[in-house]
């Protein structure tokens, strides 16, 4: 249990510094452009996101699950192949979809977003597709051999804090900041991490005589309800964004864009012990050590409602200020980002629910649970947005994560037999 509270300790700092390097990232683009081509670079980032989540296949998740297992089984053969397979199929479809979004970027641009001018930052987004989804894959990989740190650099710090130093650069230069050029930053940023992360597999991989294939087909049909899981879980995630960009104005999609990254702080802890522990709810579930499972689950339960509280408080307190920070116009999100703090706290007092399920062969349950909840936030947000703007999508958005969250605790209770709100249990 000290190895859990340790680890976590670490990557609760590191998630700090991603989340940093976010809000950094952020802060430059809502200080260095417009307000409406601040809400363009957010809408084509949250597509970006979708995009990414879909051409990975579930493999995110797969990974962790089997890789972690495996690694706990020294069967290196295993997870080579499996890290074949699994980057081979992502590759070719990435490809084929940034290929395609690239061709009719002139096409959506006049015809879907009524802005032809859009059509070069599309091209630009569509590049990055292959290279932003690898370097996420290959994160996912290294979580599942234990390597915590890289994933979190790979998934959180690496894009923001590269895109920030060609910002500064773009400064120091005085270059005149466009949503075009911000655009060539974040394609430069993508492919830096994108090699990085090449470079991590190739540094922590450990090389075989031979390929066992046994394991991959079992891999390939989880990935198929993860793929549909996770799909789920990246429109949730960014429903508020789309459906703002469908229903309302880019405007609005700053200020919610904005709204919606810091009120995510709260979940940071939440994060954090997940990349810890969804490893180790793998390898105990599969060497049928529950007891241990569920001990590991209240303690991260502990930590995770003892580090968010304060997280909360201040961000309501002081909310005002915050939004301000951004710039002027922001100022109008502060009740857009109180509403936004209350989904995320229920989100960490639920605590890994998720990820148990997942890692307990049950993510067809949490599959149906994000569908649900995926149909919440559209069909409230559908209707809010058009009535109040990025105020209906935070309260879309909450409903949906609350709904979400206490769903999956059901369902824990229901499948593996103990309540996940009293967390108090442990000593």
């Amino acid at each position: 249990m000290n190895i859990i509270v340790k680890k976590s300790i670490i990557s609760f700092f590191l998630k700090i510094a991603g989340a940093l390097s976010g809000l950094l990232m952020t802060t430059l683009v809502t200080r260095s452009l417009t307000l409406e081509s601040s809400g363009s670079f957010f809408l084509f980032f949250g597509i970006l996101s979708v995009f990414l989540i879909f051409c990975s296949q579930g493999m995110q998740i797969g990974y962790v699950r089997y890789i972690a297992k495996l690694f706990s089984r020294d069967n290196w053969p295993k997870i080579n192949s499996l890290f074949t397979v699994g980057l081979r199929n992502v590759f070719v479809l990435s490809v084929s979809i940034s290929i395609t979004t690239f061709l009719v970027s002139d096409f959506l641009s006049t015809h879907l977003l009524g802005n032809e001018e859009l059509s070069s930052t599309i091209k630009i987004f569509s590049i990055s597709l292959p290279f932003f989804t690898i370097s996420k894959l290959i994160g996912s990989v290294l979580q599942g051999l234990g390597k915590t740190s890289w994933t979190v650099f790979l998934h959180n710090i690496s894009v923001p804090i590269i895109f920030s130093i060609f910002v500064f650069n773009g400064y120091l230069r005085s270059i005149d900041f466009n949503l075009y050029t911000f655009s060539i930053y974040f394609l430069s940023s993508s492919i830096f991490t994108f090699i990085i992360s090449i470079f991590l597999w190739l540094k922590n991989r450990k090389k075989t005589d031979k390929i066992d294939t046994t394991e991959n087909h079992f891999f390939l049909d989880t990935t198929k309800s993860l793929w549909v899981l996770s799909s789920a879980t990246v429109l949730m995630e960014w429903s508020g964004v789309l459906l703002t960009g469908i229903f309302s104005n880019s405007s609005d999609v700053a200020i919610f864009s904005v709204a919606n990254r810091v009120a995510m702080l709260t979940s940071l802890i939440l994060i954090s012990i997940n990349l810890i522990a969804a490893p180790r709810y793998s390898s105990y579930f599969h060497n049928n050590e529950i007891s241990k499972m569920r001990s590991t689950f209240y303690l991260c339960s502990k930590i995770i409602i003892t580090l968010a509280f304060p997280i909360l408080v201040f961000i309501i307190l002081f909310s005002d200020q915050i939004m301000s920070f951004f710039g002027d116009e922001y100022y109008q999100g502060a009740i857009i980002l109180k509403i936004l703090i209350v989904g995320q706290f229920i989100t960490a007092l639920c605590g890994s629910v998720e990820e148990i399920l997942n890692m307990t062969g049950h993510e067809n349950d949490m599959r149906n649970i994000r569908i649900f909840s995926l149909l919440i936030a559209f069909l409230f947000g559908s209707f809010l947005i058009s009535l109040y703007g990025a105020l209906g999508a935070a309260i879309s958005t909450t409903l949906a994560l609350s709904v979400q969250n206490l769903l999956a605790a059901y369902f824990v209770k229901i499948r593996l037999g103990w309540n996940p709100l009293k967390f108090w249990l442990i000593n």
